[in-house]
């Protein structure tokens, strides 16, 4: 049953278009996606995330942050009327980060929807996967031929999503958790200088604890692991921050996804599967789960001594009753005798 599930994800997880320019009718997606957000998207039921804004205004406040400028003249002062329009003080407990890991992060969410990623705030929502820079010269102030998204220099985009990051890790509350690349391209480190996440995010937490998930490719050679140079480096960055860490290899919920892609890889047999490595392999979370168990079984204890002191105290009352209602008849019965 898992199986068939998480296929039915794999496939409906979207993909990125490179496009080049900016993605094309941009203010009916915009504006189509701000409404379905609010009116039936799930994440807008969660107390943290709910937002009620008019989606024609919020569209014009973005429209105006970028449009007829040449990407060079975008600042994230630029957005400020945009992200004012979005402000949510509401802090987020279970927020979840990734880096080099973005389908995959989207696939283990959707699975364990316990945690909130930044493209399930509404700010993620509308600008995920989209494109968008301006120009002085077309009519509608839009460039659809190039824009620059391979670095951050002269990219209209960088600065709105510096700031929805930023938000999202000022936010961010308890115990976080981030999926990161175990197998990222060109040998490149899980925790990656100049990365969004190491950046943008970490410098900004005020949480209690962070728990690393490392994910790595089957197939490949294990690259970045709990006690690689990066994550050391991540351990340093947290502890700088007085924030608690916690690093898992490979959670179990990740490898099945990974194996519904090479169901025949060693990795893949159920026998190969690590024991007690279920959702994350979190200690914390293990220790929940036993205190979890021990008060059920404390409640229910507490339930059946209950029970059987009614029960009892029932049988008692209904034995003393009885005895009482047979001597009463026995001693009504008995004959009047006069003493002479």
């Amino acid at each position: 049953m898992f199986f068939i599930f998480v296929v039915a994800i794999l496939f409906l997880t979207p993909k990125f278009i490179e496009s080049g320019g900016t993605t094309q009718n941009l203010k009916e997606i915009f504006i189509g996606r701000c409404w379905h957000y609010q009116v039936l998207a799930k994440e807008n039921k969660i107390d943290e995330l709910k937002t009620i804004v008019n989606c024609t205004k919020l569209w014009n406040e973005f429209y105006a942050s970028f449009a007829f400028k040449n990407p060079c003249d975008v600042t994230k002062n630029s957005y400020k009327p945009f992200f004012e329009m979005l402000e949510n003080p509401k802090k987020i407990r279970n927020a979840m980060f990734w880096s080099g890991s973005s389908t995959l992060v989207h696939q283990f969410t959707f699975i364990n929807d316990q945690h909130i990623v930044l493209e399930e705030t509404m700010t993620g929502y509308l600008m995920n996967e989209l494109t968008w820079c301006g120009s002085p010269t077309t009519p509608d102030g839009l460039n659809y031929t190039k824009c620059n998204a391979k670095n951050n220099v002269c990219n209209a985009m960088y600065p709105a999503w510096f700031i929805a990051s930023k938000k999202f890790a000022e936010r961010a509350a308890g115990i976080s958790h981030v999926l990161l690349n175990g197998s990222r391209p060109d040998n490149n480190p899980a925790y990656l200088k100049g990365s969004f996440f190491r950046s943008v995010e970490v410098p900004y937490l005020k949480i209690d604890k962070l728990i690393a998930l490392v994910a790595t490719n089957i197939g490949t050679n294990k690259r970045e692991y709990c006690g690689s140079p990066s994550l050391r480096e991540l351990e340093k960055d947290t502890a700088a921050l007085n924030i608690n860490f916690e690093c898992v290899d490979q959670p179990l919920l990740v490898l099945r996804i990974y194996c519904l892609k090479i169901p025949q890889a060693p990795e893949c047999d159920p026998k190969n599967f690590p024991v007690g490595n279920d959702r994350y392999s979190s200690s914390s979370e293990f220790e929940d789960i036993r205190l979890w168990k021990i008060s059920c079984f404390t409640l229910v204890a507490v339930v059946a001594s209950v029970l059987l002191f009614l029960g009892l105290s029932y049988v008692r009352k209904q034995y003393f009753q009885k005895h009482f209602t047979l001597n009463y008849s026995i001693s009504s019965s008995k004959p009047i005798v006069n003493d002479v």
